[in-house]
């Protein structure tokens, strides 16, 4: 019970920093929520600003880099491998070293075009999902719309986002066929069949 009671507090910390901050404000105007909504608004804008600021921290390494570290790190990790006492230890550096190098494959380091930014598509579709669940306006994909308005109230210092507006618009929505089928044998009626 103390777990979850502290947690609830780190919670409710975290959302009062950041209610007095001007893109708290900014995106609280924008949507301007029900009052029965506003505590999970509260929260919701809190996590969407957060969630933009961790993908501003990631989109500083460019992917050569980040392939290079990787590469390095499980390079280290094989040599040190014959000075682990333990097999179990050993074994798990070797797996370690595996997902590292793993990984590393993943990366794409594309050519001669600039990458996208992960936050700046983050804070597009925090928007969009603000918007959908909370907002009095609907999102629409102008200029001087509420969707770009608080792309950028969430983004920060962001002139011009509506080239992200496109591609998050242009994305298919997450809704499967299997989920609209569990939903309907659980007992919901589903929107789409």
């Amino acid at each position: 019970m103390a777990g979850t009671d502290d947690k609830a507090a780190t919670e409710t910390a975290i959302v009062a920093k950041y209610r007095a901050s001007p893109q708290f404000k900014r995106a609280w105007k924008i949507i301007s929520p029900r009052p029965e909504h506003s505590a999970e608004c509260e929260r919701e804008i809190v996590y969407a600003i957060r969630s933009v600021l961790v993908a501003k921290v990631d989109d500083r390494t460019s992917p050569a880099k980040a392939k290079k570290k990787l590469g390095q790190g499980a390079k280290k990790l094989r040599a040190a491998i014959p000075f682990v006492l333990g097999p179990s230890l050993a074994e798990g550096l070797k797996r370690e070293a595996k997902f590292m190098e793993g990984r590393a494959d993943k990366i794409v380091v594309g050519k001669g075009k600039p990458r996208l930014s992960v936050a700046k598509f983050h804070a597009v579709v925090g928007a969009r999902d603000l918007l959908t669940r909370f907002g009095s306006k609907r999102p629409t994909r102008y200029r001087t719309g509420a969707w770009h308005d608080l792309s950028k109230a969430l983004f920060g210092k962001a002139k011009d986002l509506f080239d992200y507006l496109e591609k998050c618009d242009a994305q298919p929505r997450e809704r499967s066929r299997a989920f609209l089928v569990d939903v309907y044998i659980v007992g919901q009626r589903p929107r789409f069949f």
